[in-house]
């Protein structure tokens, strides 16, 4: 938002969550679990955010099938406010398959649907710009461990298609991502991520200026949405790890507007129990 560019803001973040799995014998696993997050920005007025989401999950082995079979379907219910503000509900379906035809290697095929509703009042024509949708999204991911190197590294891939009531937000998109994990030192873990979007939006966006008139509606929104993460954690007691992390994300869109970067450096610590 226009108000909030170009402000650096230091910020606190509490995380809190659990789960629940009860085993029915040993094919089958019910799980039930809860995550929630608070962002409370001290240079930013009135744009804390609050998460919750909980979920359900169903696990079954599929032993006749060779490679360590398992499907899984996933119910999902999130719940977002801003600033103190209701602002999005979303609520979420996920099957998924994932196979280990190798102690060293795994890979997950899954489908997810969402319905997602934002409570914040569309401006303007509300056929245009309402971002209320649906979003499914199909793809994969692929984790080998490297012998004898303390190395994980992953790679996925996803298809997104987002239908929303606002022409100005329904768009096609392409997602891949490379990911590693690696332990140094017998005490440092070492994660990092590089995820790649690609947003092709189906029509002709609201705020793209005809040349001649300054008119709008005269392309459809091109974005390129790039994230790096990375993060280094260590055990200082059981249950009890400390890590410092850096998000950088960079947003290049056809549509100046849409375009920025953000760094986030981050230290924080993780009780378990």
């Amino acid at each position: 938002p226009a108000e909030i560019s170009n402000i650096d803001s230091s910020f606190l973040t509490v995380e809190a969550g659990g789960q629940y799995v009860h085993r029915i014998g040993d094919d089958h696993a019910l799980t039930g679990g809860y995550g929630g997050r608070y962002d409370n920005f001290f240079e930013i007025g009135n744009k804390d955010v609050l998460d919750n989401t909980v979920f359900a999950r169903y696990a079954y082995a599929v032993r006749q099938i060779p490679g360590n079979v398992v499907a899984s379907l996933q119910g999902s219910y999130g719940h977002t406010r801003v600033g103190g503000s209701r602002f999005r509900d979303n609520l979420g379906l996920r099957p998924s398959v994932s196979f280990r035809p190798a102690n060293n290697f795994s890979t997950e095929v899954f489908y997810g649907r969402s319905l997602n509703v934002i409570h914040a009042a569309p401006t303007g024509n509300e056929g245009v710009t309402d971002r209320d949708s649906t979003l499914s999204v199909v793809g994969a991911r692929a984790v080998v461990d490297v012998p004898d190197t303390g190395l994980v590294v992953s790679v996925g891939a996803a298809r997104l298609h987002n239908n929303a009531d606002g022409t100005d937000h329904s768009y096609r998109g392409n997602q891949y991502s490379v990911g590693a994990r690696m332990t140094l030192f017998d005490a440092y873990t070492v994660t990092g991520e590089v995820a790649k979007t690609h947003y092709n939006y189906t029509s002709a966006h609201s705020l793209a200026p005809n040349p001649a008139n300054g008119a709008g509606f005269f392309f459809a929104r091109r974005d390129e949405i790039t994230t790096v993460n990375l993060r280094v954690s260590r055990p200082v007691m059981d249950g009890v790890d400390v890590f410092a992390k850096f998000d950088y994300t960079r947003a290049q869109s056809n549509l100046l507007l849409f375009t920025y970067s953000q760094n986030v450096f981050g230290a924080g610590v993780i009780a378990r129990f």
